[in-house]
């Protein structure tokens, strides 16, 4: 039954002031009082399975109805919202006299809108104690405990205002004397604005060197030494837990190195086998670089009647340094992709190989991260024959007028790769190697397309192998649906329209190697494709695939990777053989440009 209370007594709730809260209690003050709504079901769920499927949208005259009742300011409102501020205090409360007492490192939050305050403990890290959701909720802090507390009602009790707040001030939480020591930046404005304090100097805290928590690094765990048997990582792994798991691998290295596409990311090199015995030294291998997890695998292209089988010769795995202690605890050091270049010696399992090549692919990956491979950053070999030059006596002077004659009568811009080399040797001696050489000679190349490689022809034996395998001879059907796709009988056709028509006649070749193909066949100045030369591409009948040169076989196919029709690349028609050729004397000495030494020299 509800009495109204007598006329003296306070009817405002005690945790609320005078016009903050109604003087009826809620639930009978907004009694009945609802705001209608237009509710929208989501469409796409058959049935209301939960409270998230409902959209509630309350109408304008409803809301503004309920705040004309209530006498309400949409002033007023935005007013409060800039009152939402917080003074923001830090301070601690040594119970360290008490049995197992720490101290309590406190954040005291003030609320300037309702003169709420509520404090959080920090705890350090390792403390080893469990983070509470609060150390005070928000509440009046009252300044004295009252000596009885009405649920419903009752006189006011003097609660803490901003102004009792401030640096070295003790403020009491129910008998737990917390001291403020420091503030924030909008808390020191606010109070140097409304109370004009000038000084805001932090106070010490003590420390309390019994419990205080020192994060201290765990000492590495000191593996058993190596033992040799499998791989480095799969034992480590199999001396750390007590089931054996797979070695980790370098995640993130091998999203960025894996293959994608063409993409390969395998740099491949020709070697020769270092030794007295003169049959190895006759061997050629192949070496690979896997850049996805630091792997090389070595294989042996046999020749005929040479006594060597041919194949994988080294298994591909980390291969580590020579002279090395392996039966350690770390991993003894291993050959990285810094290594790999042409001209270096790699000593693998007591085999001694020379790197006297490398692939297109490898070549043009080093020079595109020439950051990561110093021996194919043109940049830094150029400044290194700079600076040789530059300290000789008339080094510069010299240099030029020795090798000017040695220039190509009809073109004095051109020198040979031989000549070119022999003069960088004389000036350099040992101080370049065989990779840098082939850098500068691929960078002022001064015949670019005269010597190509035959490429197309190593092309069409893979494709000859592909249609074989797959018994395709249609060709007079493809020529008669080219002919017809011409309607304009140009001759030639766009490379789309070429595709489509090659897999309509069901040419039994993969994508990779129909992209290779049309690479290679002739185009007009619009990029279209002569199908002419298609059907001369594909005649294997009047022309076979066996037509190469022994040299040309020498050169591309005996001392080169074997490619494979997912390997081909697509190189740039620049594409030219390193050992031959001519390179742009003129332009080497213009981006030396020591031409100033010469004329201080003379004078």
């Amino acid at each position: 039954m509800l009495v109204d209370k007598a006329e003296g007594v306070n009817r405002v709730p005690s945790l609320y002031c005078r016009k903050q809260a109604p003087d009826l209690p809620t639930w009978i003050m907004y009694d009945k009082n609802v705001f209608f709504s237009d509710l929208k079901v989501s469409s796409l769920l058959p049935t209301i399975t939960s409270r998230n499927a409902i959209r509630v949208t309350y109408t304008e005259k409803s809301r503004n109805l309920f705040l004309l009742r209530r006498r309400y300011n949409k002033s007023d409102g935005a007013k409060n919202r800039k009152q939402r501020a917080l003074s923001r205090f830090h301070g601690y409360w040594d119970d360290r006299d008490s049995e197992f007492g720490i101290m309590h490192h406190l954040e005291i939050h003030y609320f300037l809108a309702d003169d709420t305050i509520e404090i959080k403990e920090v705890l350090p890290p390792n403390s080893g104690m469990e983070a509470g959701p609060m150390f005070l909720k928000r509440i009046r802090l009252p300044r004295k405990i009252p000596s009885h507390v009405e649920m419903t009602g009752g006189p006011k009790c003097p609660s803490y205002s901003p102004g009792d707040l401030s640096i070295g001030a003790v403020v009491n939480v129910y008998g737990r004397k917390v001291v403020l020591t420091d503030c924030d930046p909008f808390t020191k404005e606010y109070y140097r604005v409304t109370y004009g304090f000038d000084s805001f100097n932090p106070l010490p805290i003590p420390k309390d060197e019994g419990t205080e928590c020192v994060s201290t690094s765990v000492a590495e765990r000191q593996l058993p030494p190596w033992n040799g048997y499998g791989s480095y990582d799969d034992s480590a792994e199999n001396c750390r837990t007590v089931e054996p798991k797979p070695p980790h691998r370098d995640f993130i290295k091998f999203l960025n190195k894996d293959r994608v596409g063409f993409d390969s990311h395998v740099l491949r090199f020709a070697a020769r086998l270092i030794s007295d015995n003169p049959e190895d030294k006759l061997r050629y291998f192949i070496i690979k670089y896997f850049l996805c997890d630091d792997t090389i695998g070595i294989f042996e292209l046999g020749e005929r009647n040479s006594g060597f089988k041919g194949g994988k010769f080294f298994r591909r795995d980390k291969m580590y340094l020579p002279d090395v202690d392996f039966f350690v605890p770390k991993e003894p050091p291993a050959y990285t992709e810094k290594d790999m270049w042409v001209g270096n010696e790699l000593i693998i399992n007591k085999h001694c190989f020379r790197l006297i090549g490398a692939d297109e692919y490898a070549l043009r990956y080093m020079e595109v991260n020439e950051k990561e491979y110093p021996m194919a950053n043109l940049a830094l070999i150029m400044d290194k024959i700079r600076r040789t030059l530059a300290t000789q006596e008339n080094g510069y002077k010299n240099f030029v007028a020795k090798y000017m004659d040695a220039a190509v009568p009809d073109n004095r811009e051109l020198m040979s790769v031989r000549c070119f080399k022999q003069a960088l040797k004389e000036v350099m001696c040992e101080r370049m190697t065989e990779h840098e050489f082939i850098t500068l000679i691929r960078h002022f190349r001064g015949d670019p397309g005269k010597e190509k490689s035959p490429r197309r022809e190593m092309i069409r034996s893979l494709v000859f192998s592909d249609l074989t395998r797959g018994l395709w001879d249609e060709r007079e059907k493809l020529r008669e649906a080219l002919l017809h796709a011409d309607e304009n009988g140009l001759g030639v056709l766009a490379v789309p329209r070429m595709r489509q028509l090659l897999r309509a006649n069901r040419l039994p070749i993969n994508t990779d190697l129909m992209d290779c193909m049309l690479q290679v066949l002739n185009k007009d100045a619009d990029c279209n494709i002569v199908y002419e030369d298609l059907l001369t591409f594909l005649d294997f009948q009047t022309r076979p695939v066996y037509n190469l040169t022994e040299g040309d076989y020498q050169k591309v196919v005996r001392h080169a990777p074997p490619l494979k029709d997912t390997e081909c690349k697509l190189w740039a028609e620049a594409e030219t053989i390193i050992q031959d050729g001519f390179v742009n004397w003129s332009a080497f000495l213009c981006q030396l440009n020591l031409e100033h030494l010469v004329k201080e020299q003379t004078q």
